[in-house]
């Protein structure tokens, strides 16, 4: 039935709350899947994890043998060893190929986080990624900032990042990909949409523009399939102002307002869509899918080498708009 309605923000969903559930534990790390031996070789530790607070030096390369006192065999699942084990204390005995004598195997005494925690962790690592991309790419010319979501805390993130460390940039990346929406549409096009009327010149140098409190230079958007809601109206938008160009792959036409509605059985909810959004033209943006004005797929055996091409391509076109090539 949903299916023919053909209409976004429509569904059903159920809260699950079972006391005593499963709940796995996650370790802060990235396991190399080729070690053939005995326990977790650690591949990759990942940033402000579980690992790197120990403060015992653990590094890529060393192998976990035991969790909590039990060998960990090569056969074996190792989940059940962290299961209820959010936010305790865990015993690791790990190993160091490269150590000698009594440093070579040791005990190290860690806080289990759960997979959503660890999930946020990677969020920073992929947003990190991307902002060295960009510096690395434009030769230190643009800045990048990611919009997780349309909401007070993304926006003040990005705020912070743009008028911070990108300050002195010529120019600005804004990622919207995998944003689900809000309501920050009208803010960011403020924000993003700044005419420099003046510049701040002590003794001669320049050290700063007017407005400062909004952007004013060139910037270009990054989108994805994986945008919905608000985060399709904000690139739509962004086009119609003529702001700037779009880059990535087409977004699904779900620019509308949802209100979800508990039932008696507070454990159910459902959405319906109540509002749409009209455009000048009298067309609604519901099932107008947004086509980019640069179209750029991630191809599926480009993106595990660490290449992300949508990315590449708007630094391209924004510093080809900048240079007026």
């Amino acid at each position: 039935m949903l299916g023919e309605l053909n209409a976004s923000h429509t569904g059903s969903r159920h809260r699950a709350e079972r006391e005593g559930a499963d709940q796995t534990a996650a370790l802060g790390a990235f396991f190399d899947p080729s070690f053939k031996g005995d326990g977790l070789k650690i591949e990759e530790v990942i940033a402000k994890g579980p690992l790197v607070k120990a403060k015992a030096g653990i590094k890529a390369g060393m192998i976990i043998e035991k969790i909590d006192g039990k060998p960990l065999r090569k056969d074996e699942n190792y989940y059940p060893l962290l299961n209820h084990k959010v936010d305790q204390t865990v015993l690791l005995t790990i190993t160091d190929p490269d150590g000698k004598g009594d440093e070579k195997t040791r005990d190290v005494t860690i806080k289990a986080i759960s997979w959503r925690e660890q999930g946020n962790l990677l969020y920073d690592r992929w947003v990190e990624l991307r902002r060295q991309d960009t510096e690395r790419l434009s030769g230190g010319r643009l800045g990048y900032a990611h919009v997780r979501g349309m909401n007070s805390r993304a926006f003040r993130d990005a705020f912070a990042d743009i008028l911070g460390r990108y300050s002195d940039k010529e120019g600005l990346v804004i990622d919207t990909r995998f944003n689900s929406g809000g309501n920050l549409t009208e803010f960011l096009i403020d924000f993003l949409s700044g005419q420099q009327y003046a510049r701040n010149v002590p003794r001669g140098q320049v050290v700063g523009r007017s407005p400062d409190m909004s952007w004013s230079r060139p910037s270009i958007v990054v989108q994805n399939e994986g945008n919905y809601s608000d985060a399709h109206y904000f690139p739509w938008v962004y086009r119609e102002l003529g702001i700037g160009k779009l880059v990535g792959t087409q977004v699904p036409g779900t620019a509308t307002a949802v209100w979800w509605e508990t039932l008696q059985d507070r454990s159910v909810y459902f959405g319906i869509p109540q509002v749409g959004v009209m455009s000048n033209r009298g067309t609604l943006l519901e099932n107008d899918n947004l086509e980019p004005d640069v179209y750029v797929d991630n191809e599926p055996g480009v993106a595990p080498t660490g290449r992300d091409q949508q990315l590449e391509k708007a630094v391209e076109v924004l510093l080809q708009d900048i240079d007026g090539k």
